[in-house]
């Protein structure tokens, strides 16, 4: 079993005290900074280009359908491989191929079948990291302190969005879409470079099970890939709870799909603004999103995680319908950061949920299984949304997303899996 080292304190502090935690941490909040800038310059030039959308759509679609197929495959072998390693050297293919899209871009203008394949190389090459990431937590991190660090590396990531939507959007707006290529780029290297320093003598000592402990030459042979699989997909169908967050994950991902392709459009039609516009509805979202990840651990410890899973559900639901009715450019700002708060939320709990739940050697696959699944209908959503905003409009369209969104949290009332689950039983 896990042997806790002795620490004091339960706070972020006494956690970033911990050199391994604080390394890992430094280098998923560099690089998410860099995908923000990446993510505004894709999506801002491809509507202002084509005016379209269905085109924007197209690039939801490839990082989805990326992460669909590839994520179940990827969690086997981040199960496999040590954990560290596997980080290191996805941020350094990144960086490859996002800085030779880069250099592309600069000598021969932007294509769209390019960045298409660019995104699609790229989240190929990243899709083992988020697992392995995840995985690896709980590894370096106490078990009474799962929850606070689940929350900081949450709340960490919606601070570099509440700052980099915005700088973004400036950058774009000022400079071009080029610059937010160049600067993600970079930041998947510092990445790397960062979680270089991360030596197993820093981090907690674990089981001979886990793939950073050095190997038993006793041990029996390793199980097949698809036998690894199997027993991944088996051992989320025996917790009734992950599994029923599965099912319901899925259907909300489908129309929070729906959201990302129609923003361009409500941005420069429905809030009659520009790029720095759409860079600060990302900041909100952000925004939002960081105090609900400093705040989940707290609020998750007093009340029952299901119960908060709803509330929240009923809030994003509730701040999406509203959005569509209101045009006013500070009160969107503010839903959004409404939304952004309730997913955050919502995240926290649920992940906390499965690292408790799930056995530490199967932990990586199963949870890829489950980001899979939820992701499943993502791309279908991202096309549908594209094609009803081009038709409906992107103020009518969500209105229809938060009606959806409200009776699906209204439907999880009633199923006794969701609504008695406690973080505190789990981690029990």
């Amino acid at each position: 079993m896990m042997q806790a080292a002795p620490t004091r304190g339960s706070g972020y502090r006494s956690l970033l005290r911990q050199r391994a935690f604080l390394l890992v941490w430094t280098g998923g909040a560099v690089s998410s900074l860099g995908d923000h800038f990446f993510e505004i310059a894709l999506m801002w030039y491809t509507f202002t280009a084509s005016r379209s959308s269905l085109q924007v759509a197209a690039i939801a679609v490839v990082y989805q359908g990326t992460q669909v197929v590839l994520g179940p495959i990827a969690g086997v072998f981040a199960d496999r491989w040590d954990r560290r390693r596997t980080m290191i050297t996805c941020d350094l293919i990144r960086t490859g191929i996002v800085g030779a899209f880069a250099a592309l871009t600069w000598r021969f203008g932007f294509s769209l079948p390019g960045a298409l394949l660019t995104l699609f190389l790229e989240e190929a090459a990243g899709v083992p990291f988020g697992p392995s990431r995840r995985a690896y937590v709980p590894t370096i991190v106490e078990p009474d302190r799962l929850m606070t660090a689940n929350g900081l590396l949450s709340g960490t990531r919606q601070a570099t969005g509440l700052g980099g939507q915005a700088a973004a959007g400036f950058v774009i707006a000022s400079v071009g879409a080029l610059a937010g290529f160049v600067i993600d780029a970079a930041s998947f290297g510092l990445s790397a470079l960062t979680l270089s320093f991360v030596r197993l003598r820093t981090a907690l000592r674990v089981e001979v099970d886990e793939p950073d402990a050095s190997p038993d030459p006793t041990k029996k042979e390793r199980a097949s890939f698809w036998a690894e699989m199997q027993a991944g997909w088996a051992i989320l169908a025996r917790t009734p709870v992950i599994l029923t967050l599965a099912l319901f994950g899925t259907l909300d991902n489908a129309f929070f799909a729906m959201i990302s392709p129609a923003m361009p459009a409500y941005v420069l039609d429905q809030l009659h603004t520009g790029a720095w516009a759409y860079g600060l509805v990302g900041s909100f979202q952000f925004g939002g999103a960081l105090v609900g990840g400093f705040v989940a651990g707290a609020v998750a410890q007093r009340l029952r995680a299901g119960s908060l899973i709803i509330a929240v559900g009923l809030v994003s639901g509730s701040a999406v319908f509203l959005v569509g009715l209101l045009h006013t450019v500070s009160i969107a700002l503010i839903l959004w950061g409404f939304w952004g708060f309730s997913l955050s939320v919502m995240g926290v709990v649920e992940q906390s949920l499965e690292q408790a739940l799930i056995p530490r050697e199967f932990l990586a696959r199963v949870m890829t299984v489950m980001s899979s699944a939820a992701m499943a209908l993502m791309p279908v959503g991202s096309l549908v949304g594209g094609y009803l905003a081009n038709r409906l409009g992107p103020g009518l369209l969500y209105v229809l997303i938060g009606c959806a969104l409200i009776a699906i949290a209204l439907v999880m009332v009633f199923n006794t899996a969701i609504r008695t689950a406690t973080v505190g039983d789990a981690q029990g």
